[in-house]
């Protein structure tokens, strides 16, 4: 049994928060019911640590729901303005003077900082648009200030790198919830899973006490792979009736996460690699030669004597 229970443990899955909550629950009642008060308080550290990442969880959604109503918002809304000129104008020489120098110079932007568009710079969570912000101005104050420059876009990318140290320290006054905050409480989500198992492993002597308190931790895991199994399959039958709860509501959703991320990082991945060996195989470009000034208007004739 010891054997099993070994191999057992070194499969089991990383977690959600619902999931432990349960465990965590069910194991500290057996605990207290089987005489072994040493497991207690790992598992009081599982049900903190999975309320921990809910209440910072949910924090993070109400943010990216309002995305907030304090004294960044002002300081928001003028970045976007900003930033949204740069985006529209690269489009619109983009897509009508596809050939021209502007033209471009706007597809290199496009491609290299709204490669998803405007809204996924602009209508996401203040702490991540920081971070696009920066990357954009950084990238059109060095590696392409020169299609800022034939946009016309100089004045406003200025104008963003004054807007970016008064975001920055609005959201440090505002105290907002990061993203880094629910990803470290989402990583000691799992080191209390995990430490949990092993306690009742090591502390819990009688075997038979031991599988018993193991069982709530053994379940949840089960139903998680029940789960995560049917998503990936695409399946259609999977029996509701042992699924559907809450805590399995939540592991979906991380599950769509982590595809949606996956599948987009594979995205971005092929494109970095089709736009790499796309320039090394093309042939060094010819400098462009410079769009020709507007001509002036002609000189207004002057009446030959004694014409009038």
């Amino acid at each position: 049994m010891q054997l099993v229970t070994l191999d057992r443990l070194r499969k089991l899955r990383r977690t959600v928060a619902g999931r432990t909550l349960q465990a965590g629950t069910d194991v500290e009642r057996l605990a207290g019911e089987l005489n072994h008060p040493a497991v207690i308080p790992y598992a009081h550290r599982a049900r903190d640590a999975a309320r921990g990442h809910i209440d910072l969880r949910t924090g993070r959604e109400a943010q990216r729901t309002d995305r907030g109503d304090g004294q960044t918002k002002p300081i928001d809304t003028e970045t976007d303005i900003e930033v949204s000129i740069v985006h529209d104008t690269a489009k619109r020489y983009a897509e009508r003077m596809p050939q021209s120098a502007k033209g471009k110079a706007g597809a290199r932007i496009l491609r290299h900082y709204f490669r998803r568009g405007l809204a996924a710079v602009i209508r996401v969570p203040y702490e991540d648009e920081l971070i696009l912000v920066e990357h954009l101005h950084e990238g059109l104050t060095g590696r392409h200030a020169a299609d800022a420059a034939v946009l016309g876009l100089t004045g406003n990318v200025e104008a963003i790198g004054r807007l970016i140290p008064q975001y920055r320290a609005s959201l440090a006054a505002e105290e907002r919830i990061s993203a880094q905050a629910v990803a470290d409480a989402y990583e000691a989500l799992q080191v209390a899973w995990f430490e949990l198992a092993f306690a009742i492993v090591t502390l819990v002597r009688d075997e038979d006490d031991r599988v018993a308190m193991l069982a709530p931790v053994f379940e949840q895991d089960d139903r998680l792979a029940a789960l995560y199994a049917a998503r990936r399959s695409g399946r259609s039958d999977v029996d509701l009736d042992t699924l559907d709860d809450e805590a399995d509501a939540e592991a979906a959703a991380l599950l769509d996460a982590e595809l949606a991320e996956a599948e987009t990082n594979r995205e971005a991945d092929l494109a970095a690699e089709a736009e790499r060996v796309a320039e090394e195989v093309a042939p060094a470009p010819e400098a462009e030669p410079a769009e020709a000034a507007p001509e002036a208007d002609p000189p207004a004739l002057r009446p030959l004597p004694g014409s009038d």
